[in-house]
């Protein structure tokens, strides 16, 4: 296979080059931390490919075939309206400062490590739309709660991490849904079916073991103070608290 030479309209067999566009995409995504241009970028070097190195029609057909029919597909339109309704959501809660109020609410309960956990559970599930918010949220805004009850760090990121990214996995309003429904809307495309790909998608729910798994072990590993691997060694085990984060800001209201 060469770049040059042939009919750009019919498609060669790529074979292990296929692989290109998606190593761009990740590439340009964690280099230049710029989503959308990444996924540009993607797609031009995909397009590089098809028509054979020629740079100036790949970014021509980039824009003018490839962005205009997948947004032409009905499926492909909704996914992108629903990304942008949810994000412009998220952003405004996160500017009115919505999550941190959830959190400053919960810091008055949290008396122990096992109450303290307990509250970040509880408050990843409120922000269960988003994995980022969730785990940007409640890491912040609890950081130093958690620590004062002698929790280690280490605890406190598996909690976050893990119910931020496997609430925001099986929930059917996330930031994870619209990408999830594309999926689901592709294949039910190329084997001919007719069935709801939101549908399709919330039914696929109960068959995810591992995030489902997940959601039940946690609780269960806070109430039990069970735990499992490496968080059961000694040096991840909750200390002796400093001072609880009621006490806390009551000595520094006084200081004041």
């Amino acid at each position: 296979w060469r770049l040059r030479g042939g009919d750009a309209a019919a498609a060669p067999n790529l074979g292990w080059l296929s692989l290109i566009p998606p190593v761009v995409a990740l590439s340009a995504s964690v280099a230049l931390r710029q989503v959308v241009l990444a996924l540009l970028l993607g797609v031009w070097s995909g397009a590089l490919l098809v028509h054979r190195g020629n740079g100036l029609l790949a970014a021509a057909r980039t824009f003018d075939s490839y962005f205009v029919d997948a947004l032409a597909e009905r499926e492909h339109a909704g996914v992108v309206l629903f990304t942008l309704l949810l994000g412009g959501t998220i952003g405004l809660v996160q500017k009115a400062g919505g999550g941190l109020a959830l959190a400053a609410l919960l810091r008055r309960f949290m008396t122990s490590a096992r109450s303290g956990l307990g509250a970040c559970g509880a408050l990843c599930s409120l922000i269960f739309f988003d994995d980022y918010s969730s785990v940007l949220i409640v890491g912040t805004s609890m950081r130093e709660a958690i620590a004062a009850l002698g929790v280690p760090s280490e605890r406190l990121a598996l909690l976050v991490h893990t119910m931020g990214v496997v609430l925001a996995s099986v929930s059917p309003v996330s930031s994870w849904a619209g990408l999830q429904i594309g999926y689901v809307g592709a294949l039910l495309k190329q084997i001919g079916a007719v069935d709801d790909p939101f549908l399709a998608a919330v039914s696929s729910v109960r068959y995810r073991f591992f995030p489902l798994f997940a959601l039940a072990a946690l609780p269960l590993s806070i109430l039990l103070q069970k735990d499992l691997g490496p968080l059961g060694r000694p040096e991840f085990k909750p200390r002796q608290p400093r001072s609880s984060p009621r006490r806390t800001a009551e000595r520094r209201a006084q200081g004041q």
